[in-house]
């Protein structure tokens, strides 16, 4: 559904749907009141997302979107902190284990068994760094820039077909207020969970 089409049927839709319906991708279902585009009715489920104060509006859509991406992620073999972890060695090479935890917001601990997977997988690799042997440097493999890469474009193209597409001058105001949100919460730290860069650069840290 087109971005203008979107705001009028917001404005025509019957009382007690939550949005306009939307069709079901690889076999997924929405997961309910907080699924952009999901047609619940009934009770506490069918309120009207539309009264909420814009902060929780902004939560709940968010949590449905991480939901939908988490899942979509999952479906391929991975979580969401694997996905970050070879998104980061994609972009910063031979980061440090707590570097590494640093970039994707999670604890050291939280991230070793993901870690200890990934290089199971040959998918990353363990080095020491060569001017201080204390340090172990993790980096991304050939193989897990391709899972990185795939997987990235599979959950892209899923959550795209999911959401509907706002008009491009809507778009724009929408990005522009979303990070104004991320900056003002404080939240402009790197954080690497989309996939590879579009241009193919790389930074080191």
């Amino acid at each position: 559904m087109e971005g203008a089409a979107i705001v009028e049927a917001w404005a025509r839709r019957p009382p007690g749907v939550v949005g306009p319906v939307s069709q079901p991708v690889n076999g997924m279902e929405p997961d309910g009141p907080d699924s952009y585009g999901g047609h619940v009715t009934g009770g506490e489920r069918g309120a009207d997302v539309g009264i909420l104060p814009l902060d929780q509006l902004l939560t709940r859509a968010g949590a449905a979107v991480g939901r939908l991406r988490a899942r979509t992620i999952a479906e391929h073999g991975l979580s969401a902190t694997a996905l970050g972890v070879l998104s980061a060695l994609s972009r910063e090479r031979a980061l440090s284990h707590r570097e590494l935890a640093a970039r994707l917001g999670v604890t050291p601990a939280t991230l070793t068994p993901v870690v200890e997977s990934l290089a199971a997988g040959g998918e990353l690799v363990r080095n020491r760094d060569s001017g201080d042997r204390r340090i172990v440097r993790l980096s991304a493999t050939d193989a897990g820039r391709a899972r990185l890469t795939a997987v990235s474009a599979e959950v892209s193209a899923t959550i795209e077909g999911w959401l509907p597409q706002p008009p491009a001058d809507l778009e724009l105001l929408l990005r522009g207020y979303l990070c104004a949100v991320v900056e003002a919460t404080g939240s402009t730290s790197p954080r690497y969970e989309d996939g590879p860069r579009q241009d193919g650069a790389e930074t080191n840290g």
